[in-house]
């Protein structure tokens, strides 16, 4: 490992992923992200650019499933997300979806904060009249998502960006570890982050660590999952088995191997 750049001086991509086609150099550049995040890095120690098209992918994830609202749901309309996704889709060339985020924006501040606080509080289904103004966009965007593609122009953004790393992914993940190591309040951002964890990923850590699982990352939560006849919110996660889904069934989680088979059942309250 020849090349000595921190974290955020480079769009560090695995050698893997860029043998493939354009879907796995921006699923690459997501991972490492997110195995910097999970290494208790913070945002400002991250190359920028790297957290531009993550976000982009995580949008594209999100309003691809269920539209401009349920990005806004499941990912908590946090300002620094938004930033990024705006920045990012300029950046990658999308114009057309650009302009409908900013859209988006917009409907969002006409809510007001309380509104924007009751609705991500709310139950996605059934009346939600925060999540079918929000919703208003979701015509346009599936047709601008169709026309600008955003994979391929993503994929395109990090293969030619002047700071590129491609490193094996082993290689990688023992740098990733240096790095973590190196913190030197490394307890405190543990603690921080303990703290911090948001509902649905205490109850993908139990879940997991119950059925023996390793749980890699959380993908995308999707409140369309249909689960014993009902819509609950899933939620994909990475696995060694593949994508298991966490569904938050009221009073229990149910974690699910990717052929549907229940591995196991937690408690959700």
């Amino acid at each position: 490992m020849d090349d000595a750049r921190g974290a955020g001086e480079a769009v560090w991509m695995p050698a893997e992923a860029a043998l493939e086609a354009p879907a796995s150099w921006v699923r690459g550049n997501a991972e490492v992200v997110d195995a910097l995040y999970a290494a208790l890095h913070r945002p400002s120690e991250l190359h920028p650019d790297a957290l531009r098209s993550a976000q982009v992918d995580h949008f594209t994830a999100q309003a691809s499933t269920g539209g401009f609202a349920q990005f806004v749901y499941n990912g908590g309309w946090e300002p620094l997300g938004v930033g990024l996704l705006r920045q990012g889709l300029r950046a990658v060339g999308a114009p057309e979806t650009a302009a409908l985020v900013d859209e988006g924006v917009r409907l969002v501040a006409r809510l007001g904060r309380e509104r924007l606080q009751a609705f991500l509080a709310s139950r996605f289904f059934g009346t939600n009249p925060e999540r079918d103004v929000l919703g208003s966009l979701d015509r346009r965007l599936v047709l601008a998502l169709e026309r600008e593609d955003l994979v391929g122009p993503n994929a395109a953004f990090l293969r030619g960006h002047p700071d590129l790393a491609v490193v094996p992914a082993e290689a990688l993940e023992a740098r990733i570890g240096g790095w973590y190591d190196a913190l030197p309040d490394r307890g405190v951002r543990e603690a921080e982050a303990e703290a911090a964890l948001p509902r649905y990923e205490r109850l993908a850590r139990a879940a997991c660590a119950a059925a023996d699982v390793t749980l890699r990352s959380v993908i995308a939560g999707d409140p369309t999952h249909s689960h014993e006849g009902c819509f609950r919110m899933g939620w994909h996660l990475e696995t060694p088995r593949g994508t298991c889904v966490l569904v938050d069934a009221g009073e229990d989680a149910v974690l699910l191997d990717p052929s549907g088979t229940e591995l196991a059942r937690v408690p959700a309250r």
